[in-house]
């Protein structure tokens, strides 16, 4: 009885660790983005990096929802 108890915790606790991983890599990724893209608007950049880096995960979502339409859209050289 006590084992289970305490594999269930475990598994809890990893499930929670393992989400946790996740919404950092998206916040890191949504950064990462943020600072390598040009806007149309030169405080948007800064606006955007200062709503992830004070609403995490959840400015992200939101940069990803509203953000991505204020990026200009660049252009590769395919040689």
């Amino acid at each position: 009885m006590y084992l289970f108890s305490f594999l269930a915790t475990f598994t809890v606790m990893y499930f929670f660790i393992l989400i946790s991983l996740i919404g950092l890599i998206a916040w890191i990724t949504t950064l990462v983005r943020i600072i390598k893209s040009d806007f149309k608007n030169s405080n948007d950049k800064v606006m955007w990096v200062v709503i992830v880096c004070v609403l995490g995960l959840i400015g992200a979502i939101l940069y990803l929802i509203f953000g991505e339409k204020n990026r200009i859209k660049s252009i590769s050289n395919n040689v």
